[in-house]
């Protein structure tokens, strides 16, 4: 089959919804020989923060020596993005292979009249698959939603399991308290691994981590608070536990994410595995994470943060730079979020703001969000309401768009070259 065959027919799976639950990826895995227990595994749990995290232990690993896969969700511009090694995309021939494999175990499961896996169930077998196969020494795993009911977490104890910040999202499956919410993050803990969490975290999860840690008896590190002392449009520099660190990734919390990877790191040193300082340092300065406060130009930014933590970071870093010009911000988002609430974020930030959606199938409509907002014109055509944007920039102007990870996808592949 064809990298273009495989995709269409794991889009066509979207039918079957997002199921948590281990019990149908474990059958299919079991089916494939269970690629995921050939490896050694970092995962990754929480709200905001884990992409970066994800990418910067990904980074720092590859530096130091080691075949370093990487499983991310979701894609930004192509599929492919989601499964790399060593910051290389799965080729599109690799992608097929691997597909067809996998879809030859999903049908014979539907013949025995077995439960047909979900998307993300096939992508994340599809990915182990891949890993296994390339001789991973380690796989950094993001989770995909929650944690312990994801389809990530049908592995065994990893080497880390770590926590990034914990708020509100999802809150129609995770639970509406954060320690609902918390608690669903910590199934990833399991017996013989070791946890890595931030010093940020709120009171209540930061206890409900200890405990699951008590409960299954394992060694908890919390990370030492970084000092940020510079955060710009250039990245982000601090010091941590008497050392100093630049990360090219923008925004204060990136020190606070920067020191989990440092404290992971340190408890991976502690296993016995080699990560010298100069590799450390260099992952950290070369580390890529794309949409995500993400300068395509000097005067233009995109953002995928989605939910109000990921705005109220957002806006907080904006409003720090001292730019000349006017602020135009074009905002687009989902109808599942607290899109309220993020409308007067970005209404408070923006000199001009500009009301647009994505083409996702949750968007939340361009009118909806102009009225709850008071945007200053509305656009549904996403490309349109950019280059609106952009012609409608001064020199000293800042242009930001923003909301959702599937509207910064397009505006990226399509503006980054122009």
């Amino acid at each position: 089959m064809t990298e273009d065959q495989i995709l269409d027919w794991i889009h066509s799976t979207q039918l079957f919804g997002s199921v948590l639950g281990l019990n149908s990826v474990r059958e299919l895995l079991n089916r494939l020989g269970n690629p995921q227990k050939k490896m050694k595994i970092i995962h990754v749990a929480g709200t905001n923060g884990k992409g970066s995290v994800c990418s910067m232990l990904a980074s720092v690993l590859t530096e130091a020596g080691y075949k370093t896969g990487l499983y991310t969700s979701p894609y930004i511009e192509q599929f492919r993005e989601r499964i790399r090694i060593d910051g290389e995309m799965i080729s599109s021939a690799e992608l097929a292979i691997c597909g067809e494999r996998v879809k030859i175990a999903c049908e014979q499961m539907q013949k025995e009249g077995l439960p047909h896996p979900t998307e993300f169930e096939l992508v994340t077998a599809l990915g182990f698959l891949y890993y296994a196969n390339q001789n991973c020494d380690f796989v950094v795993l993001e989770v995909g939603l929650g944690g312990r009911l994801d389809a990530t977490n049908v592995i065994d104890a990893p080497l880390l399991s770590v926590i990034t910040s914990i708020d509100f999202d999802h809150v129609d499956r995770l639970g509406n308290t954060l320690e609902e919410i918390a608690f669903e993050k910590c199934g990833i803990i399991k017996s013989g691994t070791t946890v890595v969490t931030g010093a940020n975290q709120p009171d209540e999860v930061l206890k409900m981590i200890k405990k699951r840690c008590e409960e299954e008896s394992v060694v908890l590190s919390v990370a030492k608070e970084p000092e940020c002392i510079c955060a710009t449009l250039q990245g982000t520099e601090f010091n941590w536990d008497s050392h100093r660190y630049r990360v090219p990734l923008l925004g204060n919390y990136q020190a606070q994410n920067s020191a989990i990877v440092l404290e992971a790191i340190k408890q991976l040193r502690n296993l016995g595995i080699s990560v010298s300082d100069t590799a450390l340092k260099t992952g950290l300065d070369r580390v890529t994470h794309i949409a995500r406060m993400e300068l395509i130009r000097p005067n233009f930014m995109i953002d995928g943060g989605h939910n109000l933590s990921g705005i109220q970071a957002m806006t907080s870093f904006v409003r720090q730079i001292n730019f000349k010009g006017r602020i135009i911000v074009v905002a687009g988002m989902l109808q599942d979020k607290d899109y309220s609430a993020c409308a007067l974020l970005l209404r408070e930030l923006a000199d001009v703001l500009i009301a647009t959606e994505t083409d996702s199938p949750r968007k939340l409509a361009a009118e909806v969000f102009s009225e709850c907002s008071q945007a200053d014109f509305c656009e549904p055509d996403l490309l349109k309401a950019v280059e609106f944007a952009l012609d409608k920039a001064e020199k000293d102007d800042f242009v930001i768009a923003c909301g959702s990870f599937t509207l910064v996808g397009p505006i990226r592949s399509n503006f980054l070259e122009k």
